[in-house]
C-alpha cells in the first residue's frame, strides 16, 4: 500500500511540474506580447503627435489619443470595474445600496438618478456618467423593488417612508403634474 501512495504522489508530482512548466512558457510568451505591443504604442503616439503638428500648421484638429491607464481610482474597492467612474472618497469601499441608502436617508427630498450619480461619482464626461448612471438604475429599480426606498415615477427615488407621504412630498417637487403611486 506505501508504494501504491508513493506512485501517486510521484504521478500528483509530475503533472504538477508540468502544469508550472506550461504556465512559465505562456508567461513568458505573455509578456513578450505585450512588450511588442508596448513598442507599437509607443511607435503609433510618436507617429501621431508627428501628425498632429502638420494638422495643427495646416490648421486642422489634432488627433486625441487616450492613455491607455485611467487617472485613479481604479481597482479601488467598490468600484467593480475599469472603466467605472471613480467613486467620490466618501463612498469608497461601499457598495451602491449602502451609499443609496446613506445619500436618501440624509434627506427628505426626492431625489432623481442623475443627482445620486453626481453625488457619488467623480464625472468627467458624458460616458462616464451613461455608465455609472446605467449601473446605478439597476441598484435603485433593486432597493426599491425590495423596499429599501421608495421608487417613484421618471427615476426618482425617495426614503422609505410611508406611500402617502412619499406621494407629497413628490407632488411637493414636481408642481403642476399629477403622480399615481402603487
Amino acid at each position: 500500500m506505501n508504494q501504491n501512495s508513493s506512485e501517486r504522489q510521484t504521478t500528483f508530482e509530475e503533472a504538477l511540474l508540468q502544469q508550472a512548466a506550461e504556465k512559465q512558457r505562456e508567461y513568458s510568451q505573455l509578456v513578450h506580447e505585450a512588450k511588442r505591443v508596448t513598442l507599437r504604442l509607443e511607435k503609433c503616439k510618436a507617429y501621431v503627435q508627428q501628425l498632429n503638428s502638420l494638422l495643427v500648421a495646416h490648421n486642422l484638429s489634432p488627433i486625441q489619443l487616450h492613455e491607455l491607464t485611467p487617472k485613479g481610482g481604479v481597482g479601488k474597492p467598490g468600484n467593480r470595474s475599469k472603466d467605472m467612474p471613480v467613486r467620490r472618497a466618501e463612498w469608497e469601499g461601499m457598495s451602491l445600496t449602502q451609499i443609496v441608502s446613506s445619500i436618501l436617508g440624509e434627506t427628505d427630498e426626492v431625489m432623481h438618478a442623475n443627482a445620486l450619480v453626481e453625488r457619488i461619482y467623480e464625472i468627467d464626461n458624458d460616458r462616464d456618467r451613461l455608465r455609472a448612471k446605467h449601473s446605478l438604475v439597476g441598484t435603485l429599480r433593486a432597493g426599491a423593488r425590495n423596499e429599501l426606498w421608495e421608487g417613484l415615477p421618471r427615476n426618482k427615488y425617495h426614503r422609505k417612508t410611508s406611500k402617502a407621504e412619499a406621494q407629497r412630498s413628490y407632488l411637493s417637487q414636481t408642481p403642476g403634474q399629477t403622480a399615481r403611486l402603487g
